[in-house]
């Protein structure tokens, strides 16, 4: 029984951290798509505007390289924002709780499959002594 428990805790905690990780994804997905919406507006705009009024103060070629400076900044702000990202509390809470219960579910699979086979093996006249020896070893193991 609590086999089937640490495997349904496990279960629950990859399908949180995994529902998060796409939300967070998701999420990410929207602001970069945003973010280039209105950086090729914007910049399409600018430009033109930038250009016509600089070009009445200086050369052409100068009117170029500033708004292409505007340009490089936009896109290292816009840039920086889409790639920010990181695990909120609820997925790394997830991970951990997932974590645990492989561990604990390893340790009673592992106990399970050694114990079986030698209570087979066994005869009636030690099987006492190989359940007291599966429980004390069982005792130690929820101890950690």
């Amino acid at each position: 029984m609590r086999t089937l428990r640490l495997a349904k805790v496990a279960a629950q905690a990859e399908g949180l951290r995994l529902r998060r990780m796409a939300h967070r994804t998701a999420y990410r997905g929207v602001y970069g798509a945003v973010a280039a919406v209105f950086a090729t507006a914007l910049l399409a705009m600018a430009h033109i505007a930038l250009y016509l009024w600089m070009f009445s103060y200086m050369s052409s070629l100068a009117a170029v390289g500033i708004v292409a400076a505007v340009d490089l900044v936009l896109l290292a702000i816009f840039g920086f924002l889409a790639s920010r990202s990181a695990p909120d509390a609820v997925e790394l809470e997830a991970t951990r709780v997932r974590d645990t219960a492989r561990a604990q579910l390893t340790d009673t699979l592992t106990l399970t499959a050694l114990v079986g086979p030698a209570m087979r093996m066994a005869s009636v006249s030690k099987l006492t002594t190989l359940v007291m020896g599966a429980l004390t070893a069982r005792y130690l193991i929820n101890r950690r």
